[in-house]
């Protein structure tokens, strides 16, 4: 009986990679990561790395030493020295190494949402949409879609006509509330009508952010906008102003309410929240929205 260790470290990664997946479902830290509406994929893909497992595992034991024949080899050259010796060159060490490594990461460091730190990390003000720049405002078969400069055009953010509508009425008695479920949605419409939106009031919860470019009673209020996984997460949100000199910690989650308005910010106008209340709130369990 042969025992080869290559076959034995591959069948270790996929069952290290199948656990990973595991894990992140069980704990449900999956949402972390990615888009809950691809959670099926996530599910499907630890099923296949377990199933690829069990085929492994006999390879990993032989009761005739396969480098001698010619069994495995195929149009492209034998592959004795890969995978039925029990030889470990630096070479596969690394390789190995490269391969394990997420599931490494994974392992040792605690799932964590996206934060303010990494929101100034990525330029999250700088990133938000300017009353200067052109939006594409086509119809689609009934369904509004908008697309920004940051955001890829192929995701289509559709809005139902009536809600277009209620944005353009210039009702200023209706009160707009950013509901995680619509919120990217919302965002997009408000940007889109923002000179007829003024002055009516709004609601909306989000994390602090603030940047030098901002004054000691501004900050911005936003959220991270999930597309397909955190790779591609965006930052979209308002500006928010206050009377006074605002002391919240950045990060802090908080509900605001107040008066939309438009304001120049450098050498561009953008929206503003005229800020009339502002609470400190807990981290929500769900803190990305999605399109």
């Amino acid at each position: 009986m042969y025992f080869y260790i290559h076959q034995a470290i591959r069948a270790i990664i996929l069952l290290s990679f199948a656990g990973f997946l595991f894990k992140l479902h069980y704990f449900d830290e999956i949402a972390h990561y990615i888009n809950p509406k691809y959670i099926g994929f996530s599910q499907v893909a630890s099923i296949l790395f377990l199933f690829l497992f069990f085929i492994q595992v006999p390879r990993i034991w032989s009761t005739k030493k396969e480098e001698d024949l010619h069994e495995n080899c195929g149009p492209w050259g034998c592959n004795h020295d890969d995978a039925f010796t029990n030889r470990v060159t630096v070479r596969n060490g690394i390789i190995y190494m490269i391969i394990c490594l997420p599931v490494v990461t994974g392992l040792l460091l605690p799932a964590k949402a996206l934060d303010a730190s990494i929101a100034v990390n990525r330029g999250a003000l700088m990133q938000q949409q300017s009353l200067n720049q052109d939006i594409q405002h086509d119809d689609h078969g009934g369904h509004f879609h908008l697309h920004s400069s940051h955001v890829d055009e192929e995701i289509c953010l559709p809005i139902e006509k009536a809600e277009v509508e209620l944005f353009e009425s210039g009702n200023e008695e209706h009160m707009i509330v950013m509901e995680k479920t619509k919120f990217a949605q919302q965002f997009y419409a408000i940007t889109e009508n923002a000179v007829k939106v003024r002055g009516r009031e709004i609601v909306m919860d989000g994390f602090v952010l603030k940047e030098e470019s901002l004054s000691r009673n501004q900050l911005f209020v936003g959220r991270f906008l999930i597309t397909h996984c955190v790779a591609d997460a965006t930052v979209i949100g308002f500006l928010a102003e206050t009377e006074k000199e605002i002391a919240i910690p950045e990060g802090s989650w908080v509900t605001l309410k107040g008066t939309f308005d438009v304001s120049r910010h450098g050498h561009e106008e953008v929206p503003i929240i005229r800020v009339k209340q502002l609470d400190i709130i807990e981290k929500p369990k769900e803190p990305y929205i999605y399109p």
